[in-house]
Order: structure tokens, then sequence, then C-alpha cells
């Protein structure tokens, strides 16, 4: 008696559920490798520091100290790398180098790509706002 792999509909749905299956994990193998990289943290500490030693050369050369900054000059002038600021890279962000006299104390703002303001506060507090 001959026996052939696929004569019964249970081995032939078996041998589909595991085509099925290999094909859907290598799908998911291909978009955790080839798609889109996880955003990066931004690093708080590393633009807090680059922007008081940009302040501080700032106020060694009598130059004045502006409200706010994009970050891509802290950037451009070698205080931070593009990973420090993680996904604000490209973003319109600005740091606030002085406090302001009232209200609350802004310390970084981001225009986002769906119309809203990030807002970062001094006390840590982070809001996001409509522009």
């Amino acid at each position: 008696m001959k026996t052939r792999l696929l004569d019964s509909p249970t081995k032939r749905i078996s041998i589909a559920v595991a085509v099925l299956t290999g094909l859907v994990v290598l799908a998911a193998a291909a978009y955790i490798f080839l798609g889109s990289s996880p955003s990066q943290p931004a690093n708080g500490a590393k633009i807090i520091s680059a922007a008081h030693a940009y302040t501080q050369a700032l106020q060694q050369h009598h130059a004045p100290v502006p409200q706010s900054i994009p970050l891509q000059v802290l950037i451009d002038q070698g205080l931070l790398q593009p990973a420090d600021v993680g996904s604000f890279q490209g973003m319109d962000a600005k740091i606030f180098l002085t406090a302001s006299g009232s209200g609350p104390n802004i310390l970084m703002r981001v225009h986002l790509p769906d119309g809203t303001d990030l807002v970062l506060f001094g006390d840590g507090n982070a809001q996001q706002v409509k522009r």
C-alpha cells in the first residue's frame, strides 16, 4: 500500500498552518530588524549641561544671552552630539536660556509634526499644548 504525504486533510491542514506560522515569524523578524528604528530618548542632562556651557561662553565674551536658542545651535557648536537630542533631531526644538519673570519657567519647547508643542517646565513637568 502506497501512502502519500498529503493524503489526509489533517496532514494538509497541519502543513498549511506550519507554513503560515513560518511566514508570520519571518515577516515579524523582518519588521523588527529592517523596520523603523526605535526613537532614541533625549539625554536631558547633556542638553542642560550644553545650554549652561553655551550661556557661560556668551557671558565670558560679554555677549548678550538670548532668551532661547534652537537645539541645533548646541549641536553646531559641538556642545551636543545629534544622538543626545534623540527624537528631537530635525524638529523645531528650542531650549530657554533665561527665565521669564512672569508665568511658569519653561526650559524647552518642541514643535511637533501634529501641530502641537511639547513644553518642558522647570519643575520637571511636561505638557503637550496647541500652538
